[in-house]
């Protein structure tokens, strides 16, 4: 199994789940299910891991209105 999950760090609450068999995880594809689900109305912060980079999950964080967002991606080595 691998499990994705959007978590509320100040209200300490689990947002969302998209839980997938682990041969046919897409990270993205979950990410991008669980951004389009949350409120529009609030600003929000997102922190994204390793794996979640690249120019397309970037255009959609930013066509979300008050979101921000910050991504770790891999080092160039």
């Amino acid at each position: 199994m691998h499990i994705n999950f959007a978590y509320d760090i100040l209200n300490k609450n689990f947002l969302d789940c998209v839980i997938e068999a682990k041969n046919k995880a897409d990270e993205s594809k979950s990410a991008v299910k669980m951004l389009s689900a949350l409120s529009q109305s609030e600003k929000i912060l997102v922190i994204m891991d390793r794996g979640f980079d690249g120019l397309k999950m970037i255009e959609h964080c930013n066509r979300i209105p008050n979101l921000s967002y910050l991504i770790r991606v891999r080092s160039g080595k």
